[in-house]
């Protein structure tokens, strides 16, 4: 809960709208070995990953996901605020999108087409073992029921 609070906190800090409390769609996965402790939360809205002293915070908006926070900065080629466009020409404007265009890669490298906060644009090179790290076993949506027809 405490993560919503701060994405809350800085999403009205910054301008976005407001998350609520809580999310339906939460997704939490957390690994320790003996070496690295990684934990990846994700919700409708916002992406949180952390691993060994690094960090990553995304948010969705209308004009694509922007980095919130990464430790330390300018790691993978993002700074915060960078707004993320684009994975190899497919615009990406929500975590589900972002998550469905790199695991469409099956860990290929990834370009990410991303605006500065002072609107100019480049793209960033990931490897897949940088972004395979963000990606949850989210399962497919059911299809939907058959429709049903009734005799008159």
């Amino acid at each position: 809960m405490k993560f919503f609070t701060t994405m809350a906190l800085l999403a009205c800090s910054i301008g976005l709208p407001a998350m609520p409390a809580a999310r339906a769609a939460t997704h939490v996965s957390s690994h320790t070995s003996t070496h690295h402790r990684t934990s990846l939360q994700v919700d409708d809205h916002a992406l949180d990953w952390r691993s060994d002293g690094n960090s990553l915070r995304l948010h969705d908006g209308p004009s694509g996901m922007k980095v919130i926070s990464l430790v330390p900065d300018g790691w993978l080629g993002l700074h915060r605020g960078d707004l993320i466009l684009a994975v190899d020409g497919r615009t990406v404007t929500t975590i589900a999108s972002l998550q469905r265009a790199l695991r469409e890669l099956d860990t290929r490298a990834a370009v990410l087409t991303v605006r500065a906060p002072d609107g100019g644009h480049r793209d960033v090179m990931l490897a897949g073992d940088d972004y395979a790290r963000w990606l949850t076993d989210v399962p497919e949506p059911p299809p939907p029921p058959p429709r049903v027809t009734t005799a008159r």
